[in-house]
């Protein structure tokens, strides 16, 4: 039987929406000379209106910063170069800046100024990666998507400052993960359904408050084989709703 043209019409356009490619955030390395493949670490401006003072490395290709939408995923951003003293790279926002994941292959950097945000989606936040042996910091506020898983991961022998907390309102489901260490030294953190597996964390000011969601939620090392040393000099660490099934610790 010979298909009608309304049917062939049909084929045609699921084909099409099938073979649409998937969009992929790029990873960008933050590169302060426009000199090809070698990754220069320093100091600067994170915007997206002037890539000839500051530009990013994609493959050897150095471009501008494109991303400003806090839910598309167009780019990654990685720190790395030559490791330098601890916060001897500042890297000012001078307005709200977006990246789908963030990753500190390097030590000495320091992120300050306007809020950064981590959602890839609206329903997505991205992730914050440490390398081994690496110390990093954050001092701009995060903006997450609410009520969303949201990893931060050091790894060993890495440490990770953060002083800027999460935007009012938008509340992750934070994930400390890792053998490393993150210092909180200052902002408002609030998380529902935390979840604290790195390997140390030391509150030195800020607030850290995170209340009951639900089996999985309000965990202190529930990572199988995971040790947590939280340690809390200044500051405040406020945990609510805990009741049968739930614990800390």
């Amino acid at each position: 039987m010979k298909p009608s043209r309304k049917t062939s019409l049909l084929l045609a356009a699921i084909s099409l929406t099938f073979s649409h490619p998937a969009l992929h955030a790029a990873e960008l390395t933050w590169d302060v000379t426009d000199n090809g493949a070698t990754i220069e670490a320093g100091s600067g401006d994170w915007n997206s209106s002037d890539p000839l003072n500051i530009v990013w490395n994609d493959a050897g290709t150095n471009l501008a910063w494109t991303q400003t939408d806090t839910i598309t995923p167009l780019n990654s951003a990685i720190f790395a170069g030559t490791s330098g003293s601890e916060d001897a790279y500042v890297i000012t926002l001078a307005s709200q800046m977006a990246t789908s994941d963030l990753t500190f292959n390097s030590s000495g950097y320091k992120i300050t100024g306007s809020t950064l945000s981590l959602a890839t989606s609206p329903t997505t936040n991205g992730t914050i990666t440490v390398a081994d042996n690496t110390t990093a910091a954050i001092d701009s506020t995060i903006y997450y998507s609410h009520n969303r898983a949201a990893l931060i991961s050091v790894g060993s022998g890495g440490v990770l400052n953060l002083g800027g907390g999460t935007t009012a309102g938008n509340n992750a489901q934070l994930t400390f993960s890792g053998a490393g260490t993150v210092n909180l030294t200052a902002g408002n953190y609030e998380s529902t359904i935390a979840r604290i597996d790195v390997a140390n964390v030391n509150q030195t000011g800020g607030v850290y408050k995170f209340s009951a969601g639900n089996n999985t939620g309000i965990n202190l090392g529930r990572s199988a084989g995971q040790d947590v040393n939280y340690e809390i000099s200044g500051g405040e660490l406020n945990v609510s709703g805990l009741a049968a099934g739930y614990y800390l610790g």
